[in-house]
């Protein structure tokens, strides 16, 4: 049953993370792009592959030695860098929005990100320290 959920999760967080990556230059204004610093959509992109690869070490039960000690130092890293990232946007944001509703907006995409990040980043730590 937990392998189907997880099966279920990866396709979710690949179909999500392709959307977001796919819409995010469509539906972002132009004068909010500006403030995003050139290394953060590289970066995005990395974390995001880094989680999927860790997702799916842990569904096809790939275990060298060796991966799972270099896998400890970058899962650690991912869980770090994506909290770091997502409270660092919400810290910019609601500074620079007047109205409350837009740093309810920004406040509620943040930690929506976190809960649906939490389980890839939860699964990467289980794979490297299991």
């Amino acid at each position: 049953m937990l392998h189907y959920l997880l099966i279920g999760y990866i396709v979710a967080y690949v179909i999500i993370a392709v959307g977001i990556f796919t819409l995010y230059p469509l539906i972002m204004p132009a004068d909010e792009k500006k403030d995003d610093e050139p290394w953060e959509t590289p970066l995005d992109i990395a974390l995001s592959a880094t989680g999927l690869a860790g997702m799916l070490f842990l569904l096809f039960d790939i275990r060298p030695h060796w991966l799972e000690i270099a896998w400890r130092p970058v899962s650690v890293a991912l869980v770090l860098v994506q909290v770091w990232g997502n409270l660092k946007a919400l810290f910019r944001c609601s500074r620079s929005l007047e109205s409350t509703n837009g740093r309810d907006a920004v406040a509620f995409a943040s930690i929506g990100t976190l809960l649906f990040l939490a389980p890839s980043l939860g699964l990467n730590v289980l794979y490297a320290f299991r």
